[in-house]
């Protein structure tokens, strides 16, 4: 299929007549928009994206059967987004999410969920105060890939029916490549935010009857390629308005622990005025122990000790002068 378009942005989206996809295309996206639906649609009321013809199967083996017969196609563009239906975002944060893709350029990246999100994972949900933050894990549920990790990471698509267990996998892979057009590699964005409105587990997208559960296809697939899932954080940005002036701050920089100390304190303050689906201040503290590595944390005791020893030098040489 020929389409003509000067845009670099593309979502493809694996969609159901209860898609929301309608609250995210506006004639101002500065992205386009695939529909590969699983159920039928009414094509004279899809505007501002373009409608393929109905697809049985689930999402990732379909995505990836229609990258691969649409590689042309889609390698005009410089991110590929690959979300589920049931986010609710607008062409606004969108077209912003993409502006900062381009100029980041992450390998992997998505929008954080917002407070009222359904989630499974904490590292996914929205960090106040920041504005990204590199880590070892960027969801299934809606993945932005730049297109140099796109045609890496297209094989893994079909690996099993589900998707679940692809996350650690993706990570294996990247850190293992070097890309000649990214600056970075897992990246999840905090300053843009979607809501996931089902609970987990609850999407079609296509299931058959015969297929197996995606627990059993996540263990399956971790077994086989000697995975686990890890969930740390490496790297911060704080927020800011001007996003050239931003600069990460590392694992290793003094101020990363004290960033996410602010962090976790913006939590507990943000669990007190709003509710947090699925948490509680007892969960996110254990959630965000979690993301640190042991490393990290051994490094700041040490240089806490190291301070603690200095001070108490001084005093005894401050007694012993006395």
């Amino acid at each position: 299929m020929e389409i003509n378009s000067k845009k670099r942005n593309l979502i493809i989206l694996r969609c159901g007549k209860n898609s929301l996809h309608k609250k995210w295309i506006n004639i101002n996206a500065n992205f386009d928009l695939f529909l590969l639906p699983y159920e039928n649609f009414i094509a004279k009321t899809e505007k501002n994206c373009t409608l393929f013809p109905l697809m049985p199967g689930q999402k990732w083996p379909v995505i990836s059967k229609f990258i691969k017969e649409n590689i042309d196609l889609v390698s005009n563009y410089d991110f590929i987004m690959l979300p589920d239906d049931d986010l609710l975002i607008t062409t606004l944060k969108l077209n912003k999410l993409f502006d900062q893709l381009n100029i980041d350029k992450p390998a992997l990246s998505q929008p954080s969920l917002s407070y009222k999100s359904y989630y499974s994972h904490f590292i996914t949900v929205k960090f106040p105060g920041l504005y990204a933050r590199e880590t070892s894990f960027v969801e299934i549920m809606t993945p932005i890939f730049h297109i140099e990790a796109l045609t890496s990471l297209l094989w893994t698509f079909s690996l099993n029916s589900s998707g679940w267990g692809l996350e650690p996998l993706w990570f294996k892979v990247i850190n293992s490549t070097k890309f000649s057009k990214c600056k970075s590699k897992l990246i999840i964005y905090d300053n843009i935010s979607l809501t996931h409105t089902r609970k987990v587990g609850g999407q079609n997208r296509g299931i058959g009857i015969n297929e197996k559960g995606p627990d059993f296809e996540r263990n399956q697939l971790l077994k086989k390629w000697n995975l686990r899932l890890i969930f740390k954080i490496y790297r911060v940005k704080i927020n800011s308005n001007i996003i050239k002036n931003k600069i990460w701050v590392r694992e290793t920089d003094p101020e990363f622990l004290n960033i996410l100390f602010k962090t976790y304190s913006s939590f507990k303050y943000i669990m007190n005025k709003e509710k947090i689906l699925y948490s509680s201040q007892r969960h996110i503290k254990f959630e965000f122990n979690k993301l640190i590595s042991p490393k990290t944390k051994i490094n700041f005791l040490l240089k806490k000790l190291k301070f603690f020893t200095i001070g108490l030098i001084r005093n005894f040489k401050n007694i012993f002068r006395i």
